[in-house]
């Protein structure tokens, strides 16, 4: 009941997701309208280097993060975590897109919203039934993350002397995010201190780690390995001592004042399972390696969306060590990608647009083209 201001407050999972700091960014360059981005009290700090200086950061759980909740007339997620009444316009601008079962697919519920945000024809049929709304509210513009991504391609060796100077003595950086897995149905986790406790954090039960270390170096080449934020990794000291490997997670990436898809722009090949990550590093056109040893724990979890998974990947899925190290091998030797047209098929599907104007649209369609 209370009146809507034009206002613009963007949430996310409270972790930076470089969706909302690229559209906060956008819109506060573009538009004469407010703009609040909500964060933890813990990384306001963190955060703020990364947000233009006209974007308020507001502490989750305040009395003036409510009051600009109730009061706002755009509210943009990434998570759906909102609910949102007919008298504000809900842009649901969903953190990932790719091979696995999401919200309604998996029996979650959808996501109501006013506009839901998609990249290709594909991917607007596949967030209609996904978030259970009519395929008409769904826009393909791309997402805005890409166009930080694209950018920071074209700008690569300014920002990896602001992430680590030494990083460009390297022939290759590699970056390496598998992605998370979920739970059978009565199985109980075990919690760490900072989510899920994980022993191994390549996914892959008995990784020979030792001898991926040494082709790396063989090569001078450097794997930088991002697991997901929701595990809580035991075996980090393990990877500290070797030369090749650098593990990181979201808070170092804050404290080097870029966003995760400012370092996916900066590296030279992507190795992942079904990470989501794949269909954004295609634009880049760039070598992908699929690496899963437990793929018929997954389709047996009902965790992907396409039963002949293989054909919707971006290269061979490899799902023995030995092969994944030879193929790795022959690549850093001969620079050869032999899935290029394999890689070209999926970027297709999944992306209507391939240049960094996605923010652009999609601020565009929200606010009706009237700009200041």
């Amino acid at each position: 009941m209370l009146p809507k201001v034009s206002r613009v407050m963007l949430i996310d999972s409270l972790n930076a997701e470089t969706n909302a700091i690229a559209m906060a960014n956008y819109i506060s360059e573009n538009y004469n309208l407010p703009v609040s981005f909500v964060v933890k009290k813990s990384n306001k700090n963190s955060i703020a280097p990364l947000l233009k200086h006209n974007v308020e950061l507001i502490i989750i759980g305040s009395l003036k993060f409510n009051l600009t909740y109730l009061t706002s007339k755009y509210i943009l997620s990434t998570h759906g975590f909102l609910k949102t009444p007919k008298s504000q316009i809900h842009v649901n601008l969903w953190h990932g897109v790719g091979h696995k079962k999401i919200k309604a697919a998996r029996g979650y519920g959808g996501v109501q919203a006013d506009i839901t945000v998609a990249t290709s024809e594909l991917t607007q049929n596949m967030f209609s039934n996904f978030f259970e709304v009519p395929i008409d509210s769904v826009f393909i513009s791309g997402y805005p993350r890409n166009d930080i991504m694209l950018k920071a391609k074209r700008e690569k060796k300014y920002i990896i002397n602001q992430i680590d100077p030494d990083l460009n003595s390297y022939s290759k950086i590699i970056l390496w995010m598998p992605t998370y897995r979920r739970m059978p149905p009565g199985i109980d986790v075990e919690m760490g201190e900072n989510g899920i406790k994980l022993d191994n954090i390549f996914n892959s039960e008995g990784f020979d780690v030792s001898t991926f270390n040494n082709i790396l170096k063989k090569h001078n080449a450097i794997c930088i390995l991002k697991p997901h934020y929701y595990y809580d990794t035991l075996s980090k000291k393990n990877i500290d001592s070797l030369s090749n490997i650098l593990m990181i997670n979201d808070q170092w990436i804050l404290n080097k004042k870029i966003t995760l898809y400012h370092l996916i722009g900066c590296t030279d090949m992507l190795i992942t399972d079904f990470s989501s990550v794949m269909t954004d590093f295609s634009l880049l056109d760039k070598p992908i390696i699929c690496f899963c040893t437990d793929l018929d724990k997954v389709k047996n979890n009902e965790e992907l969306y396409f039963e002949d998974i293989e054909n919707w990947l971006p290269s061979k899925l490899y799902q023995n060590q030995g092969d994944f190290f030879e193929f790795l091998n022959e690549l850093l030797t001969t620079d050869h990608d032999p899935y290029v047209e394999k890689r070209v098929k999926m970027r297709n599907l999944y992306f209507k647009y391939r240049d960094d104007k996605s923010a652009e649209r999609l601020a565009n369609f929200i606010f009706n083209s009237k700009k200041n």
